[in-house]
């Protein structure tokens, strides 16, 4: 049994009749990203990083904050109404069709004509799995296949528009298999990867979502993960200077980052806390906005505040920041 299968089964997933054949599994791992400490160290510990961290504290936390108690129950202590950013229960009530998927799918990657066959491709050979049954990873999975130049795509729906976003992000990671196919995957290469994916998701709800309010609910969910991100990240970054962080301390953090969890936040778990892929996703999801930063001007973030953005992302010239 191949590692692919036994992975697949590990989550719950259901396995394609194409991946038993294992010569369609040749150099196929589930580690799709080679792992550098070096250059994870290099990154998460410069000056890039650090700016973008700071300019995320000033300019994204004020507006979470502020969205955050104009939405909330002002008798009620704000650390037990994250309800007001869990926006996971609107979109479950958003039903998706088939065709629509369809659609969406088409308009997103309407000039990679390419991409589409490849997609076709996929469906034909039973490799994107939408489906929901007992004992399937709520997980999304997106994971190149070598010698089949396919993306496995597996994700635990129920339809919605929840779902639909859950999709849209493996499409983007697939979109940059398709693109990279067998170039090494290093640190670099995963963060590339995260931004294809949130490109992709930004991409829809700016352009292609027709409801104002899942528009604007949609990108307030994604600034709460981003400063969620960034939280994480500086934990982390404090658990590799083996840098003991006082409760004071802590409190600093949670303040400028996700201030409406202030002293509800288990500190024990935050004393212990190291996340690599909080480096990951908060850089991806920056580069995301960066690259959206005039559709963000038009509702919630005005354009001037992305410049210094802009600057510092430009300037790590192998990062992929402009559309894909």
């Amino acid at each position: 049994m191949t590692e692919l299968i036994k992975y697949l089964k590990s989550q719950g997933i259901k396995i394609p009749p194409i991946l038993f054949d294992e010569k369609n599994l040749d150099n196929t791992t589930v580690e799709t990203f080679s792992f550098s400490q070096k250059d994870y160290d290099n990154l998460i510990f410069s000056t890039i990083i650090e700016n973008l961290l700071t300019f995320t504290e000033k300019n994204i936390t004020p507006v979470m904050y502020k969205y955050f108690k104009e939405n909330s129950d002002p008798t009620k202590n704000l650390f037990i109404q994250n309800s007001v950013l869990n926006f996971s229960e609107f979109f479950v009530d958003q039903t998706v069709t088939k065709n629509e998927v369809k659609n969406i799918v088409q308009m997103l990657y309407k000039d990679q004509a390419s991409f589409i066959v490849n997609l076709k491709k996929a469906v034909e050979l039973s490799l994107i799995d939408t489906q929901s049954y007992t004992g399937k990873t709520v997980e999304g999975q997106a994971i190149y296949i070598n010698s089949l130049d396919q993306t496995f795509i597996s994700i635990n729906s129920n339809n919605s528009y929840w779902s639909l976003l859950s999709f849209i992000h493996e499409l983007g990671h697939a979109f940059y298999n398709f693109i990279n196919k067998k170039k090494k995957l290093d640190v670099k290469a995963r963060i590339n990867s995260e931004i294809s994916a949130y490109n992709t998701e930004l991409d829809f709800i700016f352009k292609y979502q027709k409801d104002d309010v899942i528009k604007i609910k949609s990108i307030y969910f994604y600034l709460s993960q981003t400063l969620l991100c960034a939280y994480s990240l500086q934990l982390t970054k404090a658990y590799y200077r083996k840098k003991y962080l006082s409760n004071k301390q802590l409190d600093e953090i949670t303040v400028k980052y996700i201030p409406w969890e202030y002293k509800h936040i288990d500190r024990g778990w935050e004393l212990e806390q190291i996340d690599q892929e909080s480096l990951y996703y908060f850089l991806a999801r920056i580069v995301a906005l960066v690259s959206h930063r005039k559709y963000l001007s038009k509702n919630i973030l005005n354009i001037n505040t992305w410049n210094s953005a802009f600057y510092w992302v430009k300037n790590m010239d192998w990062i992929k920041y402009e559309k894909i």
